[in-house]
């Protein structure tokens, strides 16, 4: 038990430490945030089969759909099927036309390191190729967010395992989808 608090403390302070430095940062920056997107992704995989896909929506400001995707891709690593939800949300928008893009997770691990300064080349072709379209293309931000405030991006995630599809881009929600959009409205940010 006492591990288990430990554990949950310096997640935690961790959390309130990013917060800090995410808030100040974003007070630096002069922009009014009805330019931006809102591109939340996640990715997932079955226990049983070791398969993964990825998922995600684009948003704007006040959470309203713009586009959702899904990708299955066969046997990776939770990880890399975080990774892959990133990089085709980072794609697609910018084919979409989006040069000014919230990105939002709800794996932690994901968020530090994107946002870590330097490691472009890190030996990780998948993170490589991320890292440099966000360095080359449009402007960013990568922000950790509750699982809570993720529904949509994981709900895709789930559907593509059982469809099993290439990437597929939504312009409007597929069926399903949009009682969880109103449950997740409920405790997003918008």
């Amino acid at each position: 038990m006492l591990k288990t608090s430990l554990s949950w403390a310096q997640h935690f302070e961790s959390f309130l430490l990013e917060t800090k430095i995410e808030t100040r940062h974003l007070k630096s920056r002069q922009f009014c945030s009805k330019d931006w997107a809102y591109l939340f992704t996640d990715g997932a995989v079955a226990k049983a089969s070791g398969n993964a896909a990825a998922g995600g929506v684009v948003r704007d400001r006040d959470g309203n759909w713009i586009l959702g995707f899904t990708h299955y891709l066969g046997r990776c690593s939770p990880l890399e099927a975080e990774f892959w939800g990133i990089l085709d949300g980072i794609l697609i928008v910018l084919d979409k036309g989006h040069k000014r893009v919230k990105i939002q997770t709800d794996n932690l691990e994901v968020v530090k390191t994107l946002n870590m300064e330097g490691n472009v080349d890190s030996g990780i072709t998948l993170l490589t190729r991320i890292k440099r379209t966000l360095q080359s293309e449009g402007q960013w931000e990568v922000k950790h967010v509750p699982r809570e405030c993720n529904l949509v991006a994981d709900h895709l995630a789930k559907i593509s395992l059982s469809w099993q599809t290439p990437l597929q881009v939504f312009e409007v929600p597929p069926d399903g989808v949009v009682l969880v959009i109103r449950q997740e409205k409920l405790f997003s940010v918008f």
